[in-house]
């Protein structure tokens, strides 16, 4: 079962993708990340409403939410950097981590994670 919405950092522009909806971020702008590197947003769904800007006090919305990927995910050789927070509506079936170095190749800086998501029913 794929997901309903993914977000990968650190893919690459040659990431194939796998059908659905994506969003890629801007070129990096500075030289610690290679020149085709980049996040993209995978969605089943087309995306309606997109804030490519970002809001002033951003950081204040996480205060009433869930982060779920604390600590060093299942999977992972480490802490992550990257984290997964979910509102009291949502709920973590399952947290995972990957390393960053599979069979000898790097993928990244850092080991990265992911959570399976579900609706809390009330």
């Amino acid at each position: 079962m794929a997901p309903d919405v993914m977000v990968i950092t650190e893919t690459r522009t040659t990431f194939a993708e796998r059908g659905g909806h994506t969003l890629w971020s801007e070129p990096p702008r500075t030289t610690r990340h290679d020149a085709d590197e980049r996040t993209v947003l995978l969605s089943r769904r087309p995306f309606t409403e997109v804030d490519r800007v970002g809001a002033p006090g951003l950081e204040a919305a996480f205060t009433p939410l869930s982060i779920v990927t604390g600590g060093t995910p299942e999977g992972a050789a480490r802490p992550g950097i990257d984290h997964i927070a979910l509102s009291r509506h949502l709920r973590p079936e399952r947290v995972w981590g990957r390393p960053n170095d599979v069979a000898g190749h790097r993928l990244s800086d850092h080991d990265g994670s992911g959570a399976d998501i579900i609706a809390v029913t009330t």
